[in-house]
Order: C-alpha cells, then structure tokens, then sequence
C-alpha cells in the first residue's frame, strides 16, 4: 500500500517538505513530554495524532477530539473507581462479575452521551482506552489514594490526548503544504 492509499496524503496539495520526514521529526520531538516533571503518556499522544488524521485532519478533527477527550477521560475515570468499589461491595463473588457490571453501565451512560448531545464516538473512544492505559500502566504520579490516582490519572491522560491535534497539525503545516494546479 502507498502512502496515498494509507490517507495520509492528500492528493490535492503538494508538500515542499515530506509529511514522512516532518512526522518523524515531530514523533521524535513528542518523546519529551515523558520527561520530569510532565512525564506524560506519549502513546495517548500519538493515540489522538492518528485520530486527527482518521477524522479527515482539519479544524472540525481538531474541535472534535478537544469536545471528546475529557468525556472520554471522565467515564474512564468513573469505571476504574467504581471497580474498585463494586468489587469491594461484593465480596465472595469473583470480581470478574461487579467489574463487567460497572463496564456495562458506565459505557452504556456513555453512549447515550454520545448519541444525545452528538459527540464524535470515535474521538470519544480514542480517550476511553487512553485513561485506562495511563491509569493501569502508571503513567502518572502515583500517591497510593485511589481517587487521587484516579484524578492525576485522567489529568495526564487528558493533557496527552489533547497534545495528538497539535502534532497532527503541525505534521501538516510544517510540510508546507501547497494546493496543486488542476490540469
């Protein structure tokens, strides 16, 4: 597959600078968000980066994940405290069962947000998978309180997802991109 069956080159501009090399530069450049003191979650970072792109990378793109990423964060944040206290409030019962119970809920409210007040439910669920990455996988400043954890959690998942439209437009803009002449 070329790059131009992969969407991320519009046929209709010509760029003065490869888009190839301008990501690479700029994938490179993102690492330094995961040093002291921000020590952010790259990955929910390139997470939202590719949506900026799936999304058709332009303003609506943009507007639509910065709309999502904090929905989507939230209802992460509510599942993962309310495990720990479903599974707390049904001992006995292998915790499996209050887990999926909590999941089924807070993603069927989920999507009913999502459906009445018209989010973008991808850009919804690019953050979603985020906040459980950056909670379980540490990467945040733990203290050993849940609903601390929890909140520092969805304030580095957040600030990662909303650095991906950043990058994804600068991935654009620094290629210097050009209309190409219609023949």
């Amino acid at each position: 597959m070329g790059r131009e069956e992969c969407g991320w080159v519009d046929m209709s501009v010509r760029y003065k600078v490869p888009i190839e090399l301008t990501v690479a530069y700029l994938a490179a450049l993102s690492l330094l968000v995961t040093l002291p003191p921000l020590g952010l979650p790259v990955w929910a970072t390139f997470v939202t980066w590719a949506g900026y792109f799936a999304l058709g990378a332009d303003k609506k793109a943009f507007k639509e994940i910065y709309k999502a990423t904090p929905l989507g964060g939230v209802f992460g944040w509510l599942a993962v405290v309310g495990f720990d206290y479903a599974v707390k409030a049904m001992p006995g019962v292998h915790y499996i069962i209050p887990v999926m119970l909590v999941e089924f809920l807070d993603v069927l409210v989920l999507m009913y947000i999502i459906s009445v007040f018209k989010f973008t439910g991808a850009a919804v669920f690019f953050a979603f998978p985020s906040y459980f990455g950056t909670y379980y996988g540490g990467f945040y400043p733990k203290t050993g309180q849940l609903l601390l954890d929890a909140t520092l959690a969805l304030v580095w998942q957040v600030a990662a997802n909303l650095l991906g439209p950043i990058f994804g437009y600068l991935s654009i803009r620094l290629s210097l991109p050009e209309k190409v002449q219609e023949k």
